[in-house]
This record gives structure tokens, C-alpha cells and sequence, in this order.
């Protein structure tokens, strides 16, 4: 009876854990809530709404700008940043549409006006990619597409840089490596739990995810997948940031494909570069869409 006792008492204690890890990964995986602000047409943008679904999940509503540019070269995806809205960069979506380029930005799953379902840490949202990649296929299918994210849509923006081949450019902004390196930090901002408690949570966090989320976050690593895109892409990260270390760059850089360019900032915080070096950072930006297009 006593070894039963015994045997139980570990039990009760792992169930526990992976009880306080999926209560963990659930609230995780909840965006903060942001009203947009803006909109193109107070940048002069002419502008359609526009609803699409992710890739294979015809349930879900995502909301999106599709602004044509008549005399566009070729297409740019905007991706926003964990807890942002599409407009969250518009001066910068601006600058690019004044130098001849068409725009698709949209909002991820949980954010802005898209439907308020839970976020997948990455794994659900590559759908929404695919789901935008194949809007923009059908709005202009001639053409060529280039991803451009911030943050967490710069992650995304690299893991979807394989999956068609009009895709020519990926442009990738304060990336992290992988998910995993940054679950201590991203917890401990997104709950009540300290960094510490979210460290000794972590494998049941990831477990939680994976079988109750079905969200497998161990995989979710733009360091591991950057290897699969077939051209150069362009890298850019604030040296000085702490939300994503610039270690995470430079093990991406490591990866990348050959002639991959890069913009690395000194002085300036996680995904703060354009507001903090607006015309070096618009002609990265632009150099690097030209020279794809000649390619």
C-alpha cells in the first residue's frame, strides 16, 4: 500500500505541472488587443478591404488592405509584429508604395479586426501566410511576390519564403532564431508568471502546446528553415535589442542563403530601426526589392 502511495505522489505531481503548463500556454497564446489607428487613405493610398482565410481553414476570417499601385513592379506581404495590427507601420508601408510597389497588409489570427482565435505561436499562423500568399496570387497574378515582416512577421516572413515560386524577396526585420529560446521572456510579458517560473515550465509549456494546442513550438525556428529559400534575402536587426538578442541574427546570418544582405542597427531598441534610421533604412529596403527583381 505504502509503494502505491509512493508511485501516486510522483503522478499527482506530473499531472500538475502539465496542468499549470497548459494553463500557461493557453493564456500565452492570446494576442493582446489593438484597435487600429490609421488607415492607407490617410497616407493618400487608395485601398480595398479585403476577407480572406488561412490556407485550409475556411472557418477563420482574416481582414486585410490590398493597395494596388498601377504601375507596380511586384507585390510586397506585409507581416506585423506579435501583439500589433497592420497599420502599425504605415509610414513605411507608404514609402515603399510611393516607389512603385503594390501592398497586401493583413492581419494575423487574434489581431486587429482578424477573428479572435487563438494565436499557434507560429505554426497556425504560416496558414495565414499561405492564405495571403494565395490572395495576392489571385489579385495580381502576374506579379512578383516579395515578404516583408517585423518582429514575429519577420520570423514568419522566413519560414514562408520557400512555399511558392513567385515569391522572389524575403525581407525579415528583428527575427528571433526559434521559439523556444524566447519562451522565458515571452511568458513572463504575456502572464503573470516571472521568467523564472516560465523557465522551470518550459518542456511543459511546449508539451501543453503540442497536445492541447496542437501546436508543435519546438519546431517554430526561421534559423532552422532560412537554409530552404532558394535566393537571398535581406536581414535587418537593432543591435541593442532585448526582447530579441542580436545573437538570434547572427545565427540566422549563419544559415542564410548565399549574398544574403544585411542591416544591422547600433543604438536602437527590438524593431526600431526605420524610426530610427528612416532614409538608410528605406534604401536597404529599396536596394534589396531592385536588385530580387533583376534576378
Amino acid at each position: 500500500m505504502k509503494k502505491i502511495v509512493g508511485m501516486g505522489l510522483p503522478i499527482v505531481l506530473l499531472l500538475l505541472y502539465l496542468f499549470i503548463g497548459w494553463i500557461v500556454a493557453d493564456q500565452s497564446l492570446i494576442a493582446k488587443q489593438k484597435d487600429l489607428t490609421t488607415s492607407p487613405s490617410e497616407f493618400g493610398i487608395p485601398f480595398d478591404d479585403v476577407t480572406f482565410h488561412p490556407s485550409n481553414d475556411q472557418d477563420i476570417n482574416l481582414k486585410g488592405w490590398w493597395m494596388e499601385n498601377q504601375s507596380s513592379r511586384a507585390t510586397i506581404i506585409w507581416v506585423h509584429g506579435l501583439d500589433s495590427t497592420r497599420d502599425s507601420n504605415m509610414d513605411l508601408i507608404s514609402d515603399i508604395y510611393e516607389n512603385g510597389y503594390s501592398l497586401f497588409a493583413f492581419d494575423l489570427r487574434g489581431h486587429g479586426e482578424s477573428e479572435k482565435v487563438p494565436m499557434g505561436a507560429g505554426v497556425y499562423e504560416h496558414r495565414d501566410m499561405l492564405g495571403a500568399i494565395g490572395l495576392v496570387k489571385t489579385r495580381a497574378p502576374e506579379d512578383p511576390i516579395i515578404l516583408f515582416g517585423v518582429s514575429f512577421g519577420g520570423a514568419l516572413a522566413i519560414i514562408a519564403g520557400d512555399e511558392d515560386p513567385m515569391i522572389k524577396g524575403v525581407i525579415s526585420d528583428s527575427s528571433f532564431a526559434s521559439i523556444p529560446e524566447l519562451i522565458e521572456e515571452e511568458v513572463a510579458a504575456r502572464t503573470s508568471m516571472p521568467a523564472w517560473g516560465a523557465g522551470l515550465l518550459k518542456p511543459g509549456i511546449i508539451f501543453a502546446a503540442k497536445w492541447f494546442k496542437g501546436a508543435d513550438i519546438s519546431k517554430v525556428a526561421p534559423a532552422e528553415e532560412v537554409s530552404k529559400i532558394r535566393f537571398p534575402i535581406a536581414l535587418i536587426h537593432c543591435k541593442d535589442s532585448e526582447r530579441v538578442p542580436f545573437s538570434h541574427a547572427e545565427r540566422i546570418l549563419e544559415l542564410a542563403p548565399e549574398d544574403t544582405v544585411t542591416l544591422f542597427i547600433s543604438g536602437c531598441d527590438h524593431a526600431k530601426g526605420y524610426e530610427e534610421t528612416t532614409s538608410e533604412y528605406v534604401k536597404f529596403v529599396l536596394d534589396y526589392m531592385d536588385n530580387r527583381l533583376l534576378n
